[in-house]
């Protein structure tokens, strides 16, 4: 299974990646964009988590996440999706569960934390 980061921060998608590979999860892709996000979602079928910035230039991570929770495709709309940010916006975490996400982060993100929000979303 690969897990996808989408993230304008290059420094932040590096440091996920680490952290995930700590926790014993190689498979890792990257998108700094929703369009190139939503591209590679359907044409990559081993894609099983996809972690996800609110805050995007190319758009809002909660329009890539209703795009996936509305798709034709069973197999993208069921992908579990832990939205995350920077901001000190208290009411997106309950924006983005109501959204459809299956978890949510502020960062950073500490080891731990990711590692607890993995073993929750993917049972």
């Amino acid at each position: 299974m690969k897990i996808m980061c989408v993230d304008d921060s290059p420094v932040f998608r590096k440091t996920i990646q680490k952290q995930l590979e700590a926790l014993g999860h190689t498979k890792f892709v990257e998108h700094d964009n929703i369009t190139d996000a939503a591209n590679h979602l359907e044409q990559d079928s081993e894609i099983g988590l996809v972690i996800l910035d609110h805050h995007i230039p190319s758009g809002n991570g909660l329009d890539l996440l209703n795009w996936m929770r509305n798709h034709p495709s069973k197999r993208i709309l069921e992908i579990p999706c832990v939205m995350l940010t920077g901001d000190a916006d208290r009411d997106l975490p309950l924006q983005a569960t109501e959204s459809g996400a299956s978890g949510f982060m502020f960062k950073p993100v500490e080891l731990e934390t990711l590692k607890n929000q993995l073993q929750r979303v993917m049972k």
